[in-house]
């Protein structure tokens, strides 16, 4: 929490905006609660009594209520969107290279509205953009799936600085790896790639060429215990709404895709 403010209702308000803080509230009476305590309660109430708060919310998310044994901490769903910011997202969905104005335009919200939410979304690291280039040949090319699992020992921290510090990842790695993710298989750090090539012998050539040498020369010898491989026969969905077989025509959604069909998330209550 960014420090205490003030116990009035109209300077608290003024207080939080101020600091970005309308994030989570402590019911009167309990403003000394343990942070870490809080966080790691799991119990919700979805009981709210303005009258009772020290702080309230300045956004139009309602905080939802933790119930602490007797103590209860008002936390804002973080990750709900409000009504204009699920309007300007599912827009973005169809086509990502629209203006600020043109979002304007089609969602019915301001514009100065539509620039700072964006900007809000996009610096929170919740909205991104990529774009997707098909390099193989449909034909004759091949993906595998694989995953790599490492010895005990080797911990996720130590893979993503690898991921950062690795010469081959601008270079090889983009060539061969079109996606990647990190996993934990059995208790085991993990990693889960699609590789692409002109034939199975390709892809296989390339990991076991380049991929793995590069993994064992920063982990160590023993440092993989597991590897699994599957051939891939083609994509369904990818980011929750785009499958490109049902819903998309050339580079974007289907104009006639619906809007509720278009997932942003839970709606804020």
């Amino acid at each position: 929490m960014p420090g205490a403010g003030p116990t009035d209702r109209a300077s608290n308000a003024r207080w939080h905006e101020s600091v970005d803080a309308a994030s989570w509230f402590v019911l009167d009476g309990w403003e000394n609660i343990d942070t870490t305590e809080m966080m790691s309660n799991q119990f919700l109430s979805q009981r709210v009594a303005s009258s009772d708060y020290l702080g309230y919310s300045v956004c139009r998310n309602w905080p939802i209520t933790y119930t602490i044994g007797s103590k209860e901490v008002l936390k804002r769903p973080m990750n709900a969107l409000d009504p204009q910011e699920r309007a300007i997202v599912r827009a973005l969905i169809r086509h990502p290279r629209r203006s600020d104005n043109s979002l304007a335009s089609d969602t019915g919200v301001p514009v100065r509205t539509v620039r700072r939410k964006r900007r809000q979304l996009e610096a929170s690291g919740r909205l991104r953009y990529y774009t997707a280039l098909d390099t193989r040949d449909a034909e004759s090319s091949t993906q595998h799936m694989i995953i790599l699992k490492f010895r005990l020992g080797v911990t996720r921290a130590q893979v993503e600085e690898e991921i950062r510090s690795e010469p081959n990842v601008a270079n090889v790695f983009a060539e061969l790896i079109r996606d990647s993710y990190l996993a934990e298989l059995d208790g085991h750090v993990s990693l889960v790639m699609v590789l692409e090539g002109e034939s199975d012998a390709d892809v296989i050539d390339s990991l076991q060429g380049k991929i793995v040498p590069s993994l064992k020369k920063n982990h160590g010898e023993d440092s993989i215990v597991e590897l699994r491989t599957m051939r891939v026969l083609g994509a369904i969905r990818r980011e929750h709404n785009y499958v490109p077989d049902v819903n998309m025509e050339g580079a974007y959604l289907t104009d006639g895709w619906p809007d509720e069909a278009i997932y942003v998330g839970e709606e804020s209550t």
